[in-house]
Formats: structure tokens, sequence, C-alpha cells
């Protein structure tokens, strides 16, 4: 198996957390505000992500209805990349990494009682998780680059 699909379909590394109290406490402010910023976003991006799952049945269905009619045209393969980059975004699963992420700051009930979520937090992620979120960030960031970048080749074809 190619290295990139092996690093696409990486399982996520279990979460162990530390208590908030071995942290320095110089760096808790840090994390504070970091965690604020992570909520507006997480709950920006459920909304964009939402958004495009919708879009995606939308295309899904055009797809489905007219593979056999278009399949040896030019402009259905534009329409067949731009559905394989929109599935890739999907795979990546980010709402739920994120999510996943805001949640180990507050320990393992968290995920079972959300509520907790309204507290301070209380511990914070290993470095291993950490680094693995920030991989798969930096690899989400060059996929939307991509995937931009194909949308507007694909615009152009459709427009010209």
């Amino acid at each position: 198996m190619p290295q990139s699909t092996t690093k696409r379909l990486r399982s996520v590394p279990s979460v162990v957390c530390s208590s908030r109290a071995t942290l320095d406490s110089a760096a808790c402010s840090g994390v504070d505000s970091t965690l604020k910023d992570l909520k507006s976003c997480v709950r920006r991006l459920q909304t964009s992500l939402a958004t495009h799952a919708e879009e995606m049945q939308l295309l899904e269905r055009l797809y489905y209805k007219g593979k056999n009619q278009h399949r040896s045209a030019l402009f259905w393969r534009r329409l067949e990349e731009v559905r394989k980059y929109g599935k890739r975004l999907q795979e990546m699963e980010l709402s739920s990494l994120l999510e996943l992420l805001r949640f180990s700051f507050f320990g393992t009930a968290a995920i079972q009682n959300p509520k907790a979520l309204k507290g301070s937090w209380t511990h914070y992620p290993d470095a291993q998780y950490l680094c693995f979120v920030m991989e798969r960030l930096s690899s989400c960031s060059l996929l939307l680059d991509k995937t931009h970048t194909r949308l507007s080749e694909a615009y152009q074809f459709f427009v010209v």
C-alpha cells in the first residue's frame, strides 16, 4: 500500500491525559484562550461540514443519474475528480477529531457527559496525540488547497 494511503487511513491514537496540576502554570492561560478559540472553530467547522455533506449528497445524486450517459465525456472526468476530493475531505472526519481534542482537556468523563465542558479544563492530552492532530490538520490544509485548485479548474472548464 502506498505511503499516502497509509497516512490517510491511519487511525486516531488513544488519548492519554495528564492532570492540569502537572502543567506549568505559565502555559495555562495560553491553553484557556486556545480552548475558547477551538470551541468557536469547531462550531463553524460543523456548520461548514454540514453544508458540504448536503452538497456531496447532491453531487452523488447527479453522479448516479448521469454516469452511464456521460461516462466518456471530458466534463464528466472533472466531475469525478470533484467528487473524489469531496469524499477525501469527508473521510478526514475533521469535526470529530477536533471535538475529541477538545474533550481531552476535560478528561474521559467529558465524552460521556458533555456538561463537563462547561467547567474549567482539568486535563491535557499527551504530546503524541497533539502531534497526530497537528499532522492531520496540516494534511487537511494541503488537501483543502489542492481541492480549491481542482474546483477552480473545474469551474473554469465548465464556464469557458
